[in-house]
This record gives structure tokens, sequence and C-alpha cells, in this order.
């Protein structure tokens, strides 16, 4: 038994380290593209050798990028607010439904009654 509890001690580890490395990889991959001083730092070093079409080139090349990114975040925000617009409506229809159904049961002990 001690060598079982051992070796699923060991397994278990592994696999949990696993779940903490998909999480910190996916926080480095965000830090890495909201990583600013980095893409300053480049254009700094490289603007040096821009002329006249490049430094046009490399303006377009910003503003497409971060045009990009509104319109994920963008995208992001309204399917959350359909979603929760979506859940918010199909817990109305259940208390319209739950009403409705105490008011059949209402009529019906009213027609009981006659």
């Amino acid at each position: 038994m001690n060598g079982f509890l051992k070796w699923f001690f060991v397994f278990m580890s592994s696999m949990l380290a696993g779940f903490g490395q998909i999480f910190k990889g996916l926080w480095n991959g965000i830090k890495q593209i909201f990583n600013i001083k980095n893409y300053i730092r480049i254009f700094k070093t490289y603007s040096a050798d821009f002329g006249a079409l490049g430094w046009v080139l490399s303006v377009l090349a910003i503003i497409v990028v971060v045009a990009i990114f509104v319109l994920i975040i963008f995208m992001i925000v309204l399917a959350v607010r359909k979603y929760i617009r979506f859940r918010h409506s199909i817990v109305s229809n259940e208390d319209l439904i739950e009403e409705i159904s105490d008011l059949q049961r209402q009529v019906q002990n009213d027609q009981g009654k006659r």
C-alpha cells in the first residue's frame, strides 16, 4: 500500500503541475502580448534606419495592430453581454413558466369548487 501511495502522490503531483504550466504559460503569453516597453525598445532600435516610407508603414502597422486588439476586446465584451442577457432571459422565462403553473393550479382549484 505504501508503494501505491507514493506512486499516486507523484502521479497526481505531475498531473497538477501540468495544469499549473497551462495557466502559467497563458499568463506569460498575455504578458508578452501587452509588453509595451519591449515594443517601444524595439521600435527605437530599428526606427533610426527608417526612411519616409518606413515611417508611414510603421505608423500604419501600429494603427492596424491596435485596431485589431480593440476589435477583439470589443467582440469579447459583446459576447459576454449577449451571454448575460441570454441567461437573464432564461431565468425570466423560468419565472414566467412557474407563475403560469401557479395560475393554472388556482384556476383548476376555483373550477373544482364550483
